[in-house]
């Protein structure tokens, strides 16, 4: 067997080995016994498609809300292998703080808890399908099984954030993969027919996490500053696209009916009542342990939340404004403008429970663009922290803390303000790095 023979058989294992983790994953979910509690984010959305099916109250009064969260504060830990009835009792879905369009649509179209399972799953297989396929600019196809890219699935494999997403059944693997793809459809500006999709796909998703307006918006105006000479042509794109959204958002909100509208936006006017934030300090956690955003920092520093979400938006502005500045006119490839977007994002949203596909998209966005030295540092940092989540996890299962899946503490969030603004100033890093060259090249 020649040498190029042997290699696409090896790129092969790690796509075996992803496969294979994710289907068994996902059969020991929906094997479970109709009696076992349903995962904790997958609940909630049960829950809330079944007070729209009999026509109750969409949202908890405030004062309900934060007893949910007060009852999560509550919680004890135990050792889930030796106590599962106890830890079985831990597992306590948290309040509906959503816009009515994610219950609607699991209400609508008569989803159950393992097609909802089937659709997680797929959708993280989509991402990686689509992000490898899309490392390379230049290339013609998707070219997957090649050893420079199929190992980057590894990351996805080894991954808390990424196992416990779907674990707890979160729509977050559908929003992350409906963003790529909408990122995807925006990178290719010069044909305006893919405008009214991805107009739509923008509005999947943002009617259901209306904070990713902000991947979009950094998304946007990256491509326009750093596609020089097609200014025109990007914008005309970009206006299409945005009335599409608006349009598509529109007709969402005349489908939820007056009644589902009202209440939306009462809760939408008033939603850090509803959120954890709300809680004084001391009781805020395990969830403010969770929660690894720019404002939740600024909370656990003792700023009241109305002026921390202030201070957190103004951070991001300030990120995407030098983001902006820095590249301005350098030609960047598709996997580095993503990364940058996907980065500020995580920066500037409320709510964050982990920057999933954080570790696959700077590694791989990156690693032709850095030097030797850099790429050791890079990748022993991004296995140290990999390993940090994996060490936080067992000792929850063991019951010695709630932390779940990270090692931070409330009274010092180190991912929240350390890891995000390391992993761009290594994005930078990497653009700067980057050779001018031409349009043909990039596209």
């Amino acid at each position: 067997m020649n040498s190029s023979a042997k290699g696409s058989w090896l790129s092969l294992i790690p796509w075996i080995l992803f496969g294979g983790s994710f289907l068994l994953l996902t059969l020991a979910m929906v094997s479970r016994r109709q009696s076992d509690p349903l995962p904790p984010d997958l609940a909630t959305y049960v829950r809330a498609a079944e007070r729209i099916q009999r026509g109750e109250q969409l949202y908890l009064t405030p004062a309900a809300t934060q007893a949910i969260w007060r009852a999560i504060h509550a919680i004890v830990p135990v050792n889930s292998i030796e106590q599962p009835e106890a830890a079985a009792r831990n597992n306590i879905p948290g309040p509906y703080l959503y816009p009515p369009t994610l219950a609607l649509w699991y209400q609508r179209f008569g989803l159950t808890p393992v097609s909802w399972i089937w659709f997680c799953l797929a959708a993280v297989i989509g991402f990686a399908i689509l992000w490898l396929g899309t490392l390379d600019d230049r290339a013609r196809g998707l070219q997957l099984f090649t050893a420079s890219r199929s190992w980057w699935l590894l990351l996805v494999l080894c991954s808390v954030a990424v196992f416990s997403m779907i674990g707890t059944g979160n729509v977050e693997s559908l929003l992350l993969f409906l963003t790529l793809l909408a990122a995807r459809l925006l990178w290719s500006y010069q044909r305006l027919w893919t405008a009214p999709i991805a107009g739509l796909l923008i509005a999947l998703v943002v009617l259901v996490k209306p904070f990713y307006a902000l991947f979009f918006v950094a998304f946007g105006l990256l491509v326009v500053a750093t596609s020089v000479g097609e200014t025109r042509r990007i914008w005309r794109y970009l206006t299409v696209t945005a009335a599409c959204t608006w349009g598509a958002i529109f007709l969402d909100l005349w489908s939820w009916g007056a009644v589902l509208r009202q209440q939306a936006f009462v809760y939408l006017g008033n939603a850090l009542a509803y959120q954890s934030y709300a809680l004084p300090l001391a009781e805020q956690t395990p969830v403010s342990i969770w929660n690894r955003t720019a404002m939740q920092g600024l909370v656990a520093l003792g700023i009241a939340a109305p002026t921390a979400q202030q201070l957190a938006l103004l951070l991001w502005g300030i990120g995407l404004g030098s983001t902006v500045w820095i590249l301005r006119g350098r030609r960047l490839p598709f996997g580095l403008t993503f990364a940058l977007a996907l980065l500020l994002l995580y920066w500037g949203r409320p709510v964050g429970w982990g920057f999933v596909y954080m570790e696959m998209v700077v590694l791989s966005a990156t690693w032709l663009l850095l030097n030797g030295w850099q790429r050791g540092v890079l990748l022993s940092g991004t296995l140290l922290y990999m390993a940090s989540h994996w060490i936080a996890f067992i000792l929850t299962a063991q019951g010695v803390w709630l932390r779940l899946v990270t090692m931070q503490r409330a009274d010092l969030p180190w991912e929240s303000w350390f890891v995000v603004p390391i992993a761009w100033a290594i994005l930078l890093v990497a653009a700067m790095n980057r050779p001018q060259q031409s349009k043909s090249s990039v596209v």
